[in-house]
């Protein structure tokens, strides 16, 4: 270990996130794919991840796409007469629905919400003249069932019942799993938080920073200062308290937080991918790989962290291939091997006859839309003994 030893903070000779030991390194079990394109060539952009890992979102050519490990990429859709300019900006738990915009080079854009089946819908706006179409979704609840962001009139939230609806004095960026709190600028400053029955809350000592993401209790904000000077971690009883980027670094901006707001990605020195766990790890992305073993020589850079899953071991961002520095292309990287659960069908009835049954049916080459992979132990090498050990240890409630 070199650049990173001081950051990986072991316990019992393990980072407790990663469980990165030296054992681990030398197995091989840290990992960087290549997200295939939809143009096949161009800007390939990974804009955020779904919670366990498995779905990744962006947009290619100006299209969103969705990628998963059981079903590949597929284009997810576009509006008539809007071909072009997609941005999806987050995604649900189960990476079945997401939200984002379709921008045009006006001020205007549309809010748009993406199911797996359903592809493209335009939200609506609010404006009583009608005159003004605009609309930016920006963030979405775990169930993929509220739409929060923001118009020319303020705020907004949207739901497939009640519609577009305005929040009063209130913007909101980021709204938790949930969907019992929002963060965003509100009531004159830049970082206020809103739940329904609190209002809006202002922010104490917000004014030089803007909401990067909120945790699922609404205790903890992770900010960025407005001046580019860093990150930040807000909580009631400690107010605003600056990420220190990695030794030997500058600067760094958070660009997606975990659920637990414990987990924080982004970029350090103003490119480079970063990764950041309270008290536990502190590193450029770049630096980590290369210590664990990862072979990252057909990578000529790499840009900022994007989108990371729930547990901090899947991480998403994009940089440029050797020969084709021009471009832009995806990539995720899996620190340790990310196991399946006995929900395998994600259809939220745990270890059932049903699960047993497409599980097997995925083992023979046909997999459901929200099913895992039979990659299921997480190790690279799909449909083998050791996955369905795996498998039936999780479903008998053991570890993978």
């Amino acid at each position: 270990m070199t650049t990173t030893t001081s950051h990986l903070r072991a316990r019992s000779g393990c980072a407790l996130l990663l469980s990165l030991c030296a054992a681990s390194a030398a197995s091989g079990q840290a990992s960087i794919i290549e997200l295939p394109s939809l143009t096949g060539s161009g800007w390939n952009e990974p804009t955020g991840i779904s919670s366990d890992g498995l779905v990744v979102i962006g947009r290619n050519g100006g299209r969103a796409f969705r990628w998963s490990q059981a079903h590949g990429m597929q284009d997810w859709g576009a509006l008539p007469n809007l071909s072009t300019l997609y941005w999806p900006l987050a995604v649900s738990d189960d990476g079945a629905v997401a939200a984002g915009e379709w921008q045009t080079l006006s001020p205007s854009g549309k809010a748009i919400r993406w199911t797996r089946h359903g592809g493209a819908q335009d939200l609506g706006f609010i404006d009583e003249s009608g005159q003004d179409p605009n609309a930016r979704a920006r963030d979405l609840t775990g169930d993929g069932q509220l739409v929060v962001g923001y118009t020319t009139d303020g705020g907004f939230a949207w739901d497939p019942v009640r519609g577009m609806r305005i929040i009063p004095g209130f913007s909101p960026r980021f709204i938790n799993r949930p969907g019992t709190m929002m963060v965003g600028p509100g009531a004159g400053v830049t970082v206020a938080r809103w739940s329904e029955g609190a209002g809006v809350e202002p922010v104490g000592g917000a004014a030089s920073y803007s909401a990067a993401g909120i945790s699922d209790d609404g205790t903890v904000i992770i900010a960025n200062a407005i001046d580019g000077s860093g990150a930040a971690r807000w909580t009631q009883e400690t107010g605003f308290v600056p990420i220190p980027p990695p030794e030997g670094r500058f600067g760094v901006t958070a660009g997606a937080v975990s659920p637990d707001a414990t987990v924080v990605v982004g970029t350090v020195n103003d490119s480079r991918p970063w990764i950041w766990h309270d008290g536990l790890l502190n590193a450029d992305l770049k630096f980590l790989l290369l210590e664990l073993g990862v072979d990252i020589s057909a990578w000529a850079s790499f840009g900022g962290a994007t989108g990371v899953s729930a547990d901090g071991a899947v991480i998403v961002g994009s940089g440029s291939k050797v020969g084709s520095e021009f471009d832009r292309t995806g990539w995720l990287v899996r620190l340790r091997p990310t196991c399946g659960s006995a929900d395998f069908d994600h259809d939220g009835d745990v270890g059932t006859d049903l699960d047993i049954e497409r599980f097997f049916a995925c083992l023979a080459g046909n997999c459901c839309d929200t099913c895992y992979t039979c990659d299921f132990n997480g190790d690279g090498q799909s449909a083998q003994d050791t996955d369905i050990e795996a498998f039936f240890r999780v479903l008998a409630g053991l570890p993978c």
